[in-house]
């Protein structure tokens, strides 16, 4: 028996509650004055949302495999960025700026903090939700946590690991700061998608976090990965490839698909 509640409804119980719970908080801070500590809380309420919607995520792959964790991931992030739109929810995207050198070092670090620790708070939230029961799944990892067992994701060498994590973003955030269609809309579901294709590629080799607060949060400590080599793929990778994405978006952008066809038009 798989519990009471189908996979499907399950996951949406947790994408709901997370991105519900974190609206309510974000929406609250924008009455805050604008500055340095509203800055801070939004970045902790955002990172701790996307960080904790895995929770959801891993019960549409483990039942319906990676075409299901897409049919869940691409609509769920395309109503997380439409509502989330202030703040930064990844130390990647924070140390892209930092090397483009739109934000100073401290600040970088301030804000890397700040997502360390809201990626600790989501891998509590996600936990507190799973205490509900409302499936098998759910019933499964509360035993596993109490019992303080949990698998590794990193099922690769250290090096390829690394690598893997490393040019997944540094893909990822090259792509994601293209300009493909001049539709915000359309480019920000193709962006998603596109994402989405990353991890699944690579989420049996590392999980495809691209997320340090999101790999730590989860999985720091669990099997037989030692925390350095955790650090090494889960954060120095990630962190490897923002630097590399900040060069490869000064030298190589991606022609619109809307400037292409002009350009072939007056060729003709």
């Amino acid at each position: 028996m798989e519990g009471f509640f189908a996979p499907f409804v399950a996951a949406e119980f947790i994408f709901i509650s997370t991105t519900g719970a974190g609206l309510i908080v974000y929406s609250f801070l924008k009455t805050f004055p604008d500055g340095s500590f509203r800055t801070f809380l939004q970045d902790f309420v955002k990172t701790t949302v996307l960080c904790a919607h895995p929770f959801g995520h891993a019960i549409m792959w483990k039942f319906y495999g990676g075409t299901g964790f897409l049919l869940g991931m691409i609509p769920l992030m395309v109503l997380y960025s439409r509502l989330f739109t202030e703040g930064d929810d990844n130390p990647v995207v924070v140390w892209i700026k930092y090397f483009k050198r739109v934000i100073p070092l401290w600040l970088c670090l301030l804000k890397t903090v700040v997502q360390l620790f809201a990626g600790l708070a989501a891998y509590r939230f996600g936990m507190f939700l799973y205490r509900t029961e409302l499936h098998d799944h759910f019933s499964t990892k509360i035993t596993e946590n109490a019992a303080g067992r949990c698998t590794s994701t990193l099922n690769v060498p250290i090096v390829q690991g690394f690598l893997i994590e490393m040019a997944g973003t540094a893909f990822v955030t090259w792509f994601a700061a293209q300009s493909l269609t001049g539709n915000k809309a359309v480019d920000g579901a193709i962006k998603v998608a596109n994402t989405g294709i990353v991890v699944v590629a690579g989420f049996y080799s590392t999980g495809s976090f691209l997320h340090p607060p999101k790999a730590s949060g989860i999985t720091f400590g669990c099997g037989n990965t030692p925390s350095t080599y955790h650090v090494v793929v889960y954060w120095l990778g990630p962190l490897v490839g923002a630097w590399l994405s900040s060069q490869l978006q000064n030298r190589f952008k991606l022609e619109r698909i809307s400037d292409s066809s002009k350009k072939g038009t007056k060729a003709e």
